[in-house]
């Protein structure tokens, strides 16, 4: 015959296994999480790779090449004066911010483009009044900027007129263009600075250059 106490047994006999069967549940869906936390990590890191290497192999080869050209077809000019007050343009190699990239020639004081394409060109031109109250009436300080071909005169591109206003210590004047230029094309600046005591250039504001922009 069945006894209560039998009943008993089994009850204590089975509590076992169902804490086994609980415990069990949060472990498998603890390392579901981690399963899917590490795919997770590892499809981050492909995706970044692939990235990377997209970037490096296909879009830094054309930055660095476009870099390269744009200082190869690139130059800026500084203005001085010689031991006879004489104007002239000059550039020094790796000597201050004045220079002329490989895709340039600069002589005779003209700077010969090798390249066909259009130019941004600027210049600017800058003067400061050396004396205070003693620059109102004096004459106006002109930079002009012309490209020149071999079968036609020059042109001015480029045409910038300074003159002190009354009781200012300095004035400038600035300009920009885009031109086309051909590799058998030169600019030419020239400065006209009427002899005044109390007026003095600038220099390091007194400039013109040109980069190609696209051929």
């Amino acid at each position: 015959m069945f006894k209560p106490e039998d009943l008993s047994e089994v009850a204590v006999s089975r509590s076992p296994q169902s804490e086994t069967h609980q415990e069990a549940g949060p472990c498998k869906c603890q390392r579901r999480l981690v399963l899917v936390m590490l795919a997770s990590g590892l499809l981050l890191f492909i995706t970044v790779a692939g990235l990377l290497c997209a970037f490096f192999f296909f879009v830094y080869p054309k930055i660095t090449e476009a870099r390269i050209v744009r200082e190869k077809y690139a130059a800026h000019l500084l203005a001085e004066h010689d031991v006879n007050r004489t104007i002239k343009w000059f550039n020094i190699a790796g000597l201050g911010s004045s220079y002329v990239g490989s895709g340039f020639r600069f002589e005779n004081q003209e700077l010969h483009s090798t390249k066909d394409g259009m130019y941004y060109v600027y210049a600017k031109l800058k003067v400061i009044c050396s004396i205070v109250n003693k620059c109102n009436n004096s004459s106006t300080v002109k930079l002009e900027l012309m490209r020149c071909t071999e079968s036609t005169e020059c042109a001015r591109i480029l045409n910038m007129e300074v003159k002190m206003p009354q009781d200012a210590e300095s004035a400038f004047d600035q300009s920009s263009t885009l031109i086309y230029l051909g590799a058998k094309s030169w600019l030419r600046a020239k400065i006209d600075h009427p002899a005044h005591d109390s007026i003095i250039l600038d220099y390091e504001h007194v400039y013109f250059g040109a980069f190609l922009i696209g051929s």
